[in-house]
C-alpha cells in the first residue's frame, strides 16, 4: 500500500478523534471508520488499548445494555449446550451464567470434569472440579468459592 493513497484516503476523508455521524447518519471515527459497519478485530481493540492509542469510557447505562445483551446470548449458549438445563434450579443456572459472562461460554470446554459432573447433575463433583482449576486458585478464588458453593446447595446464600 503506498504513502501516497495512504496520504489521499486521509485527506479525502479527514481525521475526527471523536465519533460523528456521517452524510448517512452512521457513526464514524478517525479516519473514515464507520462504527456500525466496519468490525474492529479483538487484536485491534488490543493494539489500540495497549499503545493508548484510543480511550473508551461508557456511561452506567450503556454498560448495562451490553451486559444485558452478553447474558442473553450466554443464556441461550448455555441453555444449547447442557443437556439438563432448564432442569436446573435457577441458582444453578445462575452460577453457570456467572462462570461463562467472566470466562466465555467456551469454558465448558476448558473444564471437562467440570462439565460432566454438571451435565450429570452430581453437584459435589462439579463443586470439587470447579474448585480444581486457576480459575480457583489464582484468578478469582473468592468468586469461585462463593459460586461453588451456590453450585453445590443448588441455593441463592
Amino acid at each position: 500500500m503506498s504513502d501516497r493513497l495512504q496520504q489521499s484516503i486521509e485527506a479525502e476523508e479527514g481525521f475526527r478523534e471523536i465519533p460523528y455521524q456521517d452524510t448517512e447518519g452512521l457513526w464514524t471515527f478517525g479516519i473514515g471508520t464507520c462504527l456500525e459497519r466496519s468490525v474492529i478485530t479483538p487484536q485491534e481493540w488490543k493494539t489500540l488499548l495497549d499503545r493508548g492509542w484510543i480511550q473508551v469510557k461508557i456511561t452506567h447505562e450503556g454498560a448495562r445494555l451490553l451486559r444485558d445483551h452478553k447474558l442473553e446470548q450466554v443464556t441461550r449458549a448455555l441453555s444449547n449446550t447442557l443437556l439438563d438445563w432448564a432442569d436446573f434450579s435457577e441458582p444453578r443456572q445462575h452460577v453457570l451464567i456467572s462462570m461463562a459472562y467472566q470466562m466465555g461460554v467456551g469454558f465448558l470446554e476448558k473444564f471437562p470434569k467440570f462439565t460432566a459432573a454438571v451435565n450429570a447433575q452430581n453437584w459435589a463433583a462439579a463443586k470439587a472440579h470447579g474448585l480444581d482449576s486457576v480459575w480457583a486458585r489464582e484468578q478469582t478464588p473468592a468468586r469461585a468459592k462463593r459460586l461453588m458453593n451456590q453450585l453445590e446447595r443448588g441455593t441463592l446464600k
